[in-house]
């Protein structure tokens, strides 16, 4: 054990004077103002230069610490943050809204930067200050790498641009059952003719208007199955009963393609 230790383990005012050193190192002070401000508390000479390395060392290894706290914290916040934002992207239907949990992302990419930059500023020596270094590069590159994913799944991949909707051909069947307009037979198929993308959340809409040509109620019919990969066709059939007020009903197909 050295000097500097002993005296923190078995004197009085120890972790006072360790605390008093700290504080100063913190403040910038020279070591030859801390080492005097010492003596003048008592301090033999060679223990106050150990007390002066001792803090130095306490101080690091309670940052390097500290910075693996953030590094845990921080990757724990920011991949819950990007997992719910994902995860109610991929869940939402077309024109549905879905979270993005900016708050807990950036908090826990700062929380990732702080954390490296303490293990790397307060590393024991400089093949440990290297390998923080190169875990920050890579940790820098795999969230790189999640946002462009992420990216690519919200938008479609970069440089991707949808199909023509020439390639979905929409045959539409659907006919009155009654004379006065109420009940509507609604089916028709739906055939995806490209010969490389899928489409997916295909489904028909259905809108009651008035003789003035006012919406009165719109309805949607899925379309079975509601994905279809090239070449695949889908199917709808089903009957509504629209308002008396109606007098004619518009059909429309809606659905995404699948970069």
């Amino acid at each position: 054990m050295s000097r500097a230790a002993r005296y923190v383990a078995e004197s009085a005012d120890g972790l006072e004077v360790l605390d008093a050193t700290i504080q100063a190192l913190r403040d910038g002070k020279p070591k030859a103002e801390i080492v005097g401000a010492l003596q003048s508390r008592g301090v033999e000479t060679q223990t106050a230069y150990e007390m002066v390395e001792y803090a130095q060392a306490y101080q690091s290894e309670f940052m390097r610490q500290a910075g693996k706290k953030d590094i845990l914290w921080g990757f724990l916040l920011a991949a819950v943050g990007a997992g719910i934002t994902y995860g109610t992207y991929v869940s939402a239907a077309a024109g549905e809204s879905f979270w993005v949990l900016w708050g807990l992302i950036l908090w826990g990419g700062f929380r990732l930067i702080r954390g490296f930059y303490r293990c790397v500023r307060y590393a024991v020596d400089g093949a440990s200050r290297s390998r923080w270094g190169m875990a920050a590069v890579l940790c820098a590159a795999v969230v790189s790498v999640g946002g462009v994913a992420l990216c690519e799944s919200a938008t479609g991949p970069i440089g991707w641009t949808a199909p023509s909707d020439s390639y979905i051909t929409f045959e539409d069947e659907s006919s009155w059952l009654s004379e006065s307009q109420s009940l509507l037979t609604v089916r028709g198929t739906v055939r995806n003719t490209h010969p490389q993308y899928s489409i997916r959340s295909v489904y028909v809409e259905i809108q009651a208007l008035s003789d003035t040509g006012a919406v009165l109620r719109t309805e949607t019919v899925s379309v079975v199955p509601s994905t279809l990969d090239p070449g695949e066709l889908g199917t709808y059939n089903t009957v509504l009963s629209l308002p008396l007020e109606c007098t004619e009903a518009g059909t429309a197909l809606v659905w995404e393609w699948v970069p």
